[in-house]
């Protein structure tokens, strides 16, 4: 009984030897750039093991004094049989530093022959190379932008261009950040190549449409209201006349300097221009800094000045750079206008607290530390601009009122 458990127990040895031995002949064979030779190398392997036993067998009980012969001489022969593979697997953890080992190979497009030719002015060749490598990679972005950028810059074909930005954004596949790009890039070509105002502008209200509330719809929207006019898209094409004034021949013999430049506009007037400009584009952030500056400037009125800086700190998509350095113009309000040193301190705990363990939050609190300093420089311009405002209370009007 004793020996029949034992027979067993060699059997499972060997039967599981034999499968861990078939395994790994296998995953070298799959892994192999040779399948074939290596196959023949197993075969030649199974042969010398097949005539090692048999060798044992025959012998019998003298097999004892003659197995150190027979295994030096077996291993001899695999040796031979394996010795480049041996070899290669020992040098393999130092070769794959510099060809990389197994690791499988992505495959990429390659544009670099379309870039050459389109370097040296062959166009529709480029095209055609890039065509050939979008067969194989229909959705690959950087090719569909390229040829949109070959349509554009080099053949002056907008339509050529706007196809491949409609085919980009068809795809559904890209990243927010490379499908707000495709669109300005559309918006800037409808302006340059075709001048039409409505197709740019309608390319950057689909980015405030597709990514609302992020920084791409909000940079989108600061580029609306200062598209460029008709009329300076009109003298893109042909440069208006220049009219010349005729300006008074002895000013100079009055003491007076002639200035042929535009006045500026007064700040009630220009306070009111903003304000109906705010109303058509409530996100035109430099409108509505330049408005909130007037009013505390000119007007002395904090109130208004501080509803105009929270409707800029409360825009969606605003980043925390700029959320900071709205924050820091309203703080230097509150120490010039009206020299309110706790509302200017709450102010910088303010960016502290929004943008905890930050260089932003640091700064906030490194000008905690200066903020005396500002506030005794800032007296005196203080009192200047205070008597300048009373002096001309009575012919300012009444303020305009404000969108938002």
């Amino acid at each position: 009984m004793e020996r029949g458990g034992q027979y067993f127990t060699g059997l499972v040895g060997l039967i599981g030897a034999a499968a861990l031995v078939v395994w790994f002949a296998w995953r070298t064979i799959k892994n192999s750039d040779d399948p074939g030779r290596l196959i023949m190398k197993w075969v030649l392997t199974a042969a010398v093991a097949g005539m090692f036993l048999f060798c044992l067998f025959f012998f019998g009980r003298d097999g004892a004094l003659v197995l150190p012969g027979l295994g030096a001489g077996f291993g001899v022969v695999l040796g031979i049989i394996w010795a480049p593979q041996l070899g290669a697997m020992l040098a393999k953890p130092i070769t794959s530093f510099y060809d990389g080992g197994s690791a499988e190979v992505e495959a990429r497009p390659f544009y670099a022959i379309a870039r050459a030719k389109q370097k040296r002015g062959q166009y529709e060749e480029a095209l055609a190379a890039i065509r050939g490598q979008l067969d194989k990679f229909p959705e690959d972005y950087e090719g569909w932008m390229l040829m949109a950028e070959i349509y554009a810059r080099d053949l002056k074909d907008n339509a050529g261009a706007q196809n491949c930005i409609e085919e980009i954004l068809r795809h559904g596949t890209h990243t927010p950040k490379n499908v707000a790009f495709a669109l300005n890039c559309s918006s800037d070509w409808h302006l340059n190549l075709a001048s039409d105002r409505e197709a740019a502008r309608f390319a950057l209200e689909r980015i405030v449409a597709m990514f609302p509330e992020t920084e791409f719809a909000h940079s989108a929207a600061q580029r609306i209201p200062h598209l460029a006019s008709d009329q300076m898209l009109a003298e893109q094409k042909e440069r208006p006349r220049l009219a010349l004034k005729h300006y008074d021949e002895h000013i100079g013999l009055r003491g007076e300097v002639a200035d042929p430049r535009p006045k500026e506009d007064e700040p009630p007037a220009k306070a009111a221009r903003l304000v109906s400009h705010l109303n058509d584009f409530p996100e035109d952030v430099e409108a509505r800094e330049e408005l909130a500056k007037i009013y505390a400037d000119h007007y002395q009125r904090m109130d208004l000045a501080t509803d105009q800086i929270e409707q800029l700190v409360a825009s969606p998509g605003a980043g925390p750079k700029e959320i900071v350095r709205w924050l820091n113009m309203l703080a230097d309000y509150h120490i010039r206008v009206d020299q309110d040193r706790p509302a200017a301190e709450a102010v910088l705990h303010r960016i502290m607290d929004l943008f905890p363990n930050t260089a932003l939050a640091a700064k906030a609190e490194s000008r905690l530390a200066y903020l005396e300093g500002e506030m005794r420089k800032n007296k005196t311009s203080q009192a200047l601009t205070l008597g300048s405002y009373e002096e001309n209370l009575g012919l300012k009007g009444q303020l305009p009122k404000t969108p938002g």
